[in-house]
């Protein structure tokens, strides 16, 4: 149940792969997490857009002169994601690193230290028991179950499912 905040200045990424980067942001942090990706982990993975105008957004207390972003990853505890040892470090170093290039890709920016630089990501984990859809408190458990059907099901796991089914199909309509 992956949430993304990304912040960018306004005309800083065209239409096109600012769609892209969404696409491919979303991917990065399933991986990252060690999410299976399919319909139903997309369906719960949202990236909400803040675009801002240029003077919004300053360095040092003064207008910035080029773009900077900021991508907030808010991923559920307990994903490869977690922890302080070398896995977790490295899983989140190699989704920071992702992340970044994402981002510059979009922006048509080459990687350098200095555009990288022009990016912050923000890993924020969310307890157990924190998250909440469906008019109720969602466990990692329920987002296991959702997100893969070869684990133990829970009944809000079967009705999570029910419902992001349901507004797929509105949505296709």
């Amino acid at each position: 149940m992956p949430m993304i905040d990304f912040t960018y200045p306004e005309g800083a990424i065209e239409p096109a792969a600012l769609a892209s980067a969404v696409e491919k942001l979303g991917g990065a942090l399933l991986r990252g997490e060690g999410a299976p990706e399919n319909e139903h982990t997309r369906a719960i993975s949202w990236t909400f857009l803040h675009e801002l105008p240029t003077q919004a957004i300053n360095v040092g207390g003064q207008p910035a002169d080029r773009p900077y972003y900021r991508v907030q990853l808010t991923p559920p505890e307990g994903t490869l994601l977690h922890g302080p040892g070398p896995v977790g470090y490295a899983a989140r170093r190699n989704l920071i690193r992702e992340v970044t290039e994402i981002v510059l890709e979009a922006e048509g920016s080459e990687y350098t230290p200095a555009n990288a630089g022009r990016v912050w990501c923000l890993i924020t984990e969310i307890r157990d028991g924190y998250w909440g859809s469906l008019g109720t408190t969602v466990r990692t458990e329920d987002i296991a179950g959702f997100a893969n059907p070869e684990l133990p099901q829970t009944p809000l796991a079967a009705q999570a499912r029910e419902a992001f089914d349901e507004l797929a199909a509105s949505a296709q309509v």
